[in-house]
């Protein structure tokens, strides 16, 4: 699922949707935190970089930032409700611990 996730984010962000990237990449964070949160990452860093000289600048970022953090409160609360807010929470340790993989049922290490 993450492989998939990820090369749907990439093509968005090199066709200039970086509102779409961003969700997807939130889903991925939560897929296999290692990779989404460093691509969330570089994601937020051109988005701050490209709007914040333009005027009105900060609202038109938190407009972009909202899809994604839509997406990630909605599938943050769907998975708490179905395994716990404890998983949840768990599938966002990463590096170095053993984490229990929330959509793919199975305990496995992140990095």
């Amino acid at each position: 699922l993450e492989p998939a996730l990820l090369a749907h984010a990439l093509a968005d962000h090199v066709q200039g949707r970086l509102r779409r990237a961003l969700a997807l990449a939130a889903i991925v964070a939560l897929v296999k935190p290692t990779m989404g949160i460093v691509y969330c990452g570089v994601l937020l860093l051109q988005l701050v970089g490209n709007r914040a000289r333009e005027v009105g600048g900060w609202k038109r970022i938190l407009s972009e930032l909202a899809p994604a953090a839509s997406v990630l409160v909605a599938l943050s609360a769907v998975l708490a409700a179905a395994f716990g807010t404890g998983a949840v929470f768990d599938s966002l340790e990463c590096c170095g611990s053993t984490q229990l993989s929330i959509v793919a049922g199975e305990s496995r290490r992140c990095c």
